[in-house]
């Protein structure tokens, strides 16, 4: 194993929402995740997001949104979300009634766009 190379990448995505029902019929509508498994007793989901890897929806209380802190690289979410049409995913979102910011390009060459979740976390969607 070449010791730069010890991780292949994420798998899962862990998330704290207010209702757990609520954000996985919104991460099913909405967003078009599947849910995999529901565990009543932790108050948990696991949904696939596609390509290999998760978002773990956790109630938690008292429940506030994720922000990550101020700064001055304009990040808001703490991860991205991976589209290969930004354009077409966008406009989905809008057609649903999602608000997104428009899409704006990088020095990069990726394009993103954020939006929030039906709790007020930051979800980042970026292509390359």
């Amino acid at each position: 194993m070449n010791a730069n190379m010890m991780f292949r990448g994420v798998t899962n995505i862990f998330l704290p929402v207010k209702d757990l029902d609520r954000s996985i019929a919104w991460y099913t509508d909405v967003m078009g995740f599947k849910l995999l498994q529901k565990r009543e007793a932790q108050k948990a989901a696991s949904m696939d997001i596609g390509a290999g890897q998760g978002l773990s929806l956790v109630q938690v209380e008292p429940f506030e949104p994720m922000r990550f802190p101020k700064n001055h690289f304009s990040v808001h979410a703490y991860f991205n979300f991976h589209t290969d049409d930004i354009d077409k995913t966008h406009a989905v979102l809008r057609e649903k009634g999602i608000d997104v910011s428009e899409i704006e390009g990088s020095e990069l060459g990726f394009r993103h766009f954020s939006m929030r979740d039906i709790d007020g976390n930051w979800i980042s969607v970026v292509n390359d």
